[in-house]
């Protein structure tokens, strides 16, 4: 009976993985310490946006504009910095391991769809405050945000993105099958049947 010690032992060992693991990047603790940090402001900064632009969309009313102060606002604004921050090392490190700024990979396509949709965010809501939400400006900049947006989800099943969904999860299958003294094989193979 694997499912029911599986079950016990899923949620203690839950925990753990995403706190001291996934939060703080521990497992590329093995890269260099700029991608490390790299890594933090890039994870951080992504949930930072995803939480602000979640809580914008329930707390706000039809049409308002939040005011700079706002906590959502903030909040979407340090994650916005935090991704632009980590971008830069996160970029520069990857030119020098390709040793070509002109090489490009899937990496790359989630680097800079990444990029271009903060810096768009940014930029939206630059033109909304100068603007207003009625200007002709406000809508191609609004327009061209969604676009890059579309294409930074639409990308990520098949980018490095993956890795902060799949890190966390083969760690957790890990710890798991460590606890419950099964070879990571048997383990993989007893939950496959399962399902």
């Amino acid at each position: 009976m694997v499912f029911p010690r599986f079950r016990r032992g899923f949620f203690r060992t839950l925990a753990p993985v995403l706190f001291n693991d996934a939060a703080t990047s521990r497992p590329w603790k093995t890269c260099s310490r700029a991608k490390w940090v790299a890594h933090i402001f890039l994870f951080w900064g992504f949930l930072f946006l995803g939480a602000a632009t979640t809580l914008a969309f329930f707390m706000k009313p039809e049409g308002a504009v939040l005011s700079l102060n706002h906590p959502v606002k903030i909040l979407g604004n340090l994650g916005g910095a935090m991704v632009l921050i980590g971008f830069v090392p996160m970029f520069y490190l990857r030119y020098q391991e390709s040793g070509s700024p002109w090489h490009f990979n899937r990496v790359d396509l989630f680097l800079i769809s990444l990029f271009l949709t903060t810096v768009s965010g940014f930029a939206i809501e630059s033109v909304i405050y100068a603007f207003g939400r009625s200007a002709a400006l406000t809508s191609v900049v609004y327009w061209t945000h969604l676009v890059l947006l579309t294409l930074l989800l639409a990308s990520a099943p098949y980018t490095k993105f993956m890795h902060a969904i799949y890190n966390p999860s083969w760690l957790l299958h890990e710890r798991l099958a460590t606890k419950m003294n099964v070879p990571i094989s048997t383990f993989t193979s007893t939950e496959k049947g399962m399902s």
